[in-house]
């Protein structure tokens, strides 16, 4: 189990921590999703879960070990890294064997078993391959090490739409037979709304919501609502009324607050009003939005 217990980091002294105060722990077998605009510190978090940086306040633990300066628990953990800065000049084949060298686990048989679903040449060196194809390598190679935990950043960048189902599927067979618990920051909510169980939602270096996927997304409901007269005066002065847009008598209102939002239209002249399934995307919009007009 990954445990990130109280996380400060600061990239100088006494500086403005990227950071702060950040805890949260990932189960095996379940998929955490990270998410934040630019700039919220996912890939700060990312790197010191990951050991590349220390940590300047609280720990970071994977099956109650510190990760930082620790070689045994760094060889549990897989990173798919956003940029996949490999050796450019090493062939498909070599990175094999490196990664072979590295990883005692590693398991060239499940390579080339995912090798045959992603089509990269093993003769081709690295430096030619496209973007997506480099992530597809990346991706392979540390699902053949067998990690006990997986780290993606934006892993399906550069992918086409057939590519990323085959990767997002893989990572879901991944956590079900090996129990694997995984961790994926993306800006493609769409995408991590189907396959992740828990989530941060980051915003300058602090955490706005956490929890199960769905607890999160009831903090803001969205409801469709019928004015077929016009919408009447003073139905808008509720502060529980986050955000609204219409189609001629059809609105739809982003509601916030544990009042009923059905009876508050229905008692002001709605001939219909109903609640509608939101999405992690119109929750992440929001939550940003009321943040900057803070």
């Amino acid at each position: 189990m990954l445990e990130v217990k109280h996380v400060t980091k600061s990239y100088t002294r006494g500086g403005t921590p990227a950071i702060e105060d950040i805890s949260f722990q990932v189960e095996p077998g379940k998929i955490h999703g990270l998410i934040g605009p630019n700039g919220s510190g996912k890939t700060t978090l990312i790197k010191c879960i990951t050991g590349i940086l220390s940590t300047d306040e609280g720990e970071i633990l994977l099956d109650g070990e510190k990760i930082y300066d620790n070689p045994v628990a760094k060889e549990k953990i897989g990173y798919v890294a956003d940029n996949c800065n490999f050796f450019l000049n090493y062939k498909v084949k070599d990175m094999i064997k490196f990664y072979q060298g590295m990883y005692g686990k590693f398991e060239e048989e499940e390579f080339h078993k995912l090798n045959e679903m992603f089509q990269i040449p093993l003769t081709r060196r690295v430096g030619h391959l496209s973007k997506g194809q480099k992530m597809r390598l990346s991706f392979m190679l540390n699902m053949a090490m067998k990690p006990e935990l997986l780290v993606m950043d934006e892993p399906t960048s550069g992918l086409d739409a057939m590519a990323k189902a085959d990767l997002l599927e893989q990572v879901i067979a991944k956590v079900d037979y090996d129990e694997t618990a995984v961790i994926i920051s993306t800006h493609h909510l769409h995408e991590l709304e189907k396959i992740c169980d828990t989530v941060t939602m980051m915003n300058i270096g602090g955490i706005q919501y956490q929890g199960e996927l769905d607890d999160v997304k009831d903090n803001i409901q969205k409801y469709q609502v019928v004015f077929k007269g016009g919408i009447p005066e003073g139905v808008l002065g509720s502060e529980n009324i986050v955000n609204y847009s219409n189609i001629g008598s059809v609105y739809t209102f982003l509601w916030h607050g544990s009042e009923d939002a059905i009876a508050y239209f229905m008692d002001r002249g709605a001939d219909l009003a109903e609640q509608t399934e939101i999405s992690l995307e119109e929750v992440f919009i929001y939550s940003n939005r009321r943040r900057r007009e803070k």
